[in-house]
C-alpha cells in the first residue's frame, strides 16, 4: 500500500494527482513497478572521496573503463557502476524524468539526482531555463517521489541546483520556504532523505552570463544578509516540526555555500571583487591539484580533460579516448601536473573540486607534521 502521509496534506494532493494520469497508470498496469520493486541493485555507499584520492596518489589503482551504449539500461553505464559498488550521481533538468525512466533508474541503482531549480517563481524561472519548463521540472521530482514510494525505497537522494544570479540572488530563501512544501515531514537527521532537496548554491559561470552575474554588493549583501535569513529559516522549519537538538541537521552539504564552504585568500571582501568577475575559485586555489591525477571529464568528441572546469573551456586536454585508455592519457600529462593549478587556467575552480583540494592538502600536511615530529629510527646493522 502506497503511504504519502509524510507529505504535506497539499503536496500529497499533487501526488495523489499526478499518480492517476496516464503515464503512472501505465507503469503501474504492465507490471513494471512490481518488477522493479522485486529485482532492482541497491546503490553503492558515498565513498570517502577525499582519502581515495590520497590513497590514489600513495598508491595507483588502475582501473578499465568499459565503454557502455547507454545510461540507465542493463548495460548502462548507471548499472555496471552500481554492480561494482559506486554511488553514482546524475545531473538533470528532470524534464525527462517520466515514471519509465525513474522507475529503470531505481532498477539500475541510481545514488542521488541533481536537479536544476533556482526560484520557486514560475515565470522566473522559465526565463532562466528558456521555455515553459517550470511545470515539468516539477513533476520530474513529483515523479522521482512516487516512485521510491511505490518501490519502498530512500534512494535516490534529490538536491536542488540553484544557479545564482542577479534575477533570483535575493529571493534564495523564498526557494528553501517552498522547497520545505516539497518534502517529507521528517524529524531526525538520521532517517534516510532527511536532506532530500535541499539546495546547492552555484554561482553563475560563463562569460556569456556575464549580465547575470551579481555586483560586488549583491554578492556581499548576499552573504551578509540574505544567507543568514537562509539559516533562520532553517531553524524555524526544524522548530516547527519540532525536531529535538540532538537530532536537529546541519544547513546543506559540502556545495552549500561558495564562499563559506572553503578558505578564500582575503575573505569576504576580496571573494565578493573576484566572484563579480567570475572567478569564483582564484583565492581557494590549493599549492597542489590533487584532483587532476585521479579523474577525467569528458566532452562529446571524446576530448578528456583534468577536470570539469577545463572541460567547460576546452583547456589542456589530456587526450582522446577514442585513441586511448582512460588511464594512459592520465599518465601522459602528469609530466605537467605541477603546473596546476594555475590562478588564469583554474579560476573558474568548482567549489566540489576546491573543497577536495582543500581537504587533501590539510590531511596531507597533517600526515607529514606527523612523519617529520617522529624520530627516525635506528639504523640496523646486519
Amino acid at each position: 500500500m502506497l503511504d504519502l502521509t509524510t507529505y504535506t496534506p497539499e503536496h500529497r494532493q499533487e501526488l495523489e494527482d499526478l499518480l492517476n494520469t496516464p503515464a503512472w497508470r501505465k507503469v503501474i498496469e504492465n507490471g513494471l513497478v512490481d518488477r522493479v520493486a522485486k529485482k532492482r541493485i541497491e546503490p553503492g555507499s558515498t565513498r570517502d572521496y577525499i582519502g581515495a584520492a590520497i590513497d590514489q596518489l600513495l598508491s595507483f589503482n588502475e582501473h578499465r573503463v568499459r565503454r557502455r551504449k547507454d545510461i540507465w539500461g542493463e548495460n548502462g553505464l548507471v548499472h555496471f557502476a552500481s554492480e561494482r559498488g559506486a554511488a553514482v550521481n546524475i545531473n538533470t533538468n528532470a524534464t525527462r524524468l517520466t515514471p519509465e525512466v525513474i522507475l529503470h533508474l531505481i532498477a539500475a541503482g541510481i545514488a542521488k539526482l541533481h536537479i536544476s531549480l533556482d526560484t520557486p517563481d514560475k515565470a522566473t524561472q522559465n526565463t532562466m531555463f528558456g521555455g515553459n519548463r517550470f511545470d515539468r521540472v516539477l513533476e520530474g521530482i513529483y515523479n522521482v517521489q512516487l516512485a521510491r514510494d511505490l518501490i519502498g525505497v530512500t534512494y535516490p537522494e534529490i538536491r536542488t541546483n540553484c544557479v545564482l544570479t542577479n534575477k533570483n540572488m535575493e529571493t534564495f530563501p523564498d526557494l528553501l520556504s517552498f522547497i520545505f512544501t516539497k518534502r517529507k515531514q521528517l524529524t531526525n537527521r538520521r532517517q534516510p532523505l532527511f536532506n532530500d532537496l535541499f539546495p546547492q548554491t552555484i554561482p553563475v559561470g560563463g562569460d556569456s552570463n556575464a549580465d547575470l552575474r551579481p555586483t560586488e554588493t549583491e554578492f556581499k549583501k548576499f552573504y551578509e544578509d540574505t544567507w543568514p535569513e537562509v539559516c533562520r529559516r532553517w531553524d524555524a522549519e526544524q522548530d516547527r516540526l519540532g525536531i529535538s537538538s540532538e537530532n536537529r541537521g546541519a544547513l546543506f552539504g559540502y556545495f552549500s555555500n561558495p564562499f563559506l564552504r572553503v578558505a578564500h585568500q582575503g575573505g569576504l571582501e576580496a571573494y565578493v571583487k573576484t566572484a563579480a568577475e567570475g572567478h569564483y575559485g582564484s583565492l581557494a586555489l590549493s599549492q597542489y591539484c590533487y584532483v587532476a591525477p585521479t579523474q577525467a571529464s569528458f566532452t562529446p568528441d571524446g576530448s578528456q580533460f583534468r577536470c570539469g572546469s577545463h572541460a567547460i573551456r576546452h583547456l589542456f586536454p589530456t587526450g582522446n579516448i577514442r585513441d586511448n585508455d582512460v588511464f594512459d592519457n592520465i599518465r601522459a600529462s602528469t609530466h605537467n601536473h605541477d603546473q596546476f593549478p594555475d590562478k588564469e587556467a583554474c579560476h573558474g575552480c568548482a567549489l566540489a573540486t576546491l573543497y577536495i583540494n582543500q581537504s587533501i592538502e590539510k590531511k596531507l600536511t597533517e600526515k607529514l607534521d606527523t612523519m617529520l615530529s617522529q624520530k627516525p629510527e635506528p639504523n640496523k646493522v646486519a
